[in-house]
């Protein structure tokens, strides 16, 4: 993205780090009707406007940036023209969760309650069918080697899984509306059936080589006979996702895009998001990182950082969607 300073600073243009839109200072004239009173600083740009330049009042912009071939559903995002930078985009992130963090965490808190108590409604009888009550713990420790256990347990899981894509790709929809301007309703958290299954497709495409990945290394300790707890075994575990966050990166859009554009199938998703990393998949493998990292940082964090953290996290990661679509758009790639 380009960082030119002093293109950004001349009059009009458009500002991606501009403020929300607000009533303009008292007295202020609208910038292309000298004769009419300013009803609102364009959020993009930051000229004041007159109601009939902003469409009746209905759009945060003004005339001119309304014009520049932005879809009408993204004006009020600040980056819409295709410029932007890291810092202006997590500055915009912060902004956007002081205003709307509340709810956001409240949201995740009580559905991800509601997801993890069904999820183990599967879960536990499995445990408890195989599990030795009679305090024979050499017994529970050789669970994990049982290949029944194993099966049962993935299988109990998977419910729990679902939810929780369920419960996400409903959270990035609503950090869609909070980063183009739409009122904040928590209803919009539940997703119709048909985006709940593109969104399972697309992260069982994604992560489906990690988990097999996950289950060859759980084989080979066991038949190695592999302490966990040897150092150099933990330093390789660090690493593995340092490796693998750069088979995510090139793909980390692909659910923000279904959730932008649901019209669109798996396939499509993956290979969109493929295209709009073209440039930054280093970047955005580093991005991916940085999330993973600071989730792990939020379980450590108590019940306080399991909730914002991934909140933050996921308000960030649509905001990087529409930044970089909006700079595709702008190169006259889209």
């Amino acid at each position: 993205a380009s960082s030119d300073t002093s293109e950004k600073s001349q009059p009009g243009a458009p500002q991606p780090g501009a403020p929300q839109p607000g009533a303009p200072q008292p007295g202020a004239t609208c910038s292309f009707h000298a004769e009419r009173p300013a009803t609102l600083t364009c959020l993009r740009c930051g000229d004041f406007v007159c109601d009939d330049c902003r469409h009746g009042g209905k759009l945060n912009v003004c005339e001119r940036c309304a014009a520049s071939g932005v879809p009408e559903r993204e004006l009020d995002f600040p980056f819409a023209d295709g410029r932007w930078t890291w810092t202006e985009l997590v500055d915009w992130n912060v902004r956007l969760f002081k205003n709307h963090g509340l709810l956001l965490c409240a949201v995740l808190l009580i559905g991800g309650v509601m997801t993890y108590g069904i999820g183990m409604m599967a879960i536990m009888p499995v445990m408890f069918s195989f599990m030795d009550f009679s305090g024979n713990t050499a017994a529970n420790a050789q669970l994990g080697t049982d290949p029944r256990f194993q099966a049962l347990m993935i299988l109990s899981s998977v419910p729990l899984y679902v939810l929780g894509i369920y419960l996400f790709t409903g959270l990035k929809r609503l950090c869609l509306d909070v980063h183009l301007g739409r009122r904040l309703e928590a209803q919009r958290l539940f997703i119709r059936p048909g985006l709940a299954l593109k969104a399972i497709g697309v992260y069982v495409l994604i992560y489906l080589f990690p988990m097999i990945f996950g289950q060859v290394q759980q084989l080979v300790i066991q038949r190695l006979g592999i302490n966990p707890l040897d150092p150099l075994f933990i330093l390789g575990n660090l690493l593995v996702p340092v490796v693998f966050c750069f088979y995510h990166g090139p793909l980390l859009l692909a659910v923000p895009h279904i959730v932008h554009r649901p019209e669109d199938g798996v396939l499509a998703a993956i290979r969109a998001s493929w295209r709009l990393t073209r440039g930054r998949r280093i970047a955005c493998s580093l991005f991916y990182l940085a999330l993973t990292f600071g989730s792990g940082l939020g379980i450590f964090a108590c019940c306080v950082g399991v909730v914002v953290v991934p909140v933050f996290m996921q308000l960030l990661e649509v905001g990087l969607y529409l930044a970089i679509r909006a700079e595709r758009r702008a190169a006259g790639e889209l």
